[in-house]
């Protein structure tokens, strides 16, 4: 699947599979910034602002 997604003001075209976690998919654009805790999605650690 491909969507496109405003990240930080700018418009992008990411390619994404019905398993792909929205931390991997902002990796996937670059955003480095985006950090993992527990790879379980428990620790909340990860939480991105919508």
């Amino acid at each position: 699947m491909n969507g496109t997604f405003v990240i930080n003001g700018k418009k992008r075209e990411l390619n994404f599979t019905d398993e792909t976690i929205l931390l991997d998919l902002l990796r996937s654009a670059k955003h480095t910034e985006v950090h993992c805790g527990c790879s379980e999605s428990s620790c909340v650690c990860c939480t991105v602002a919508l």
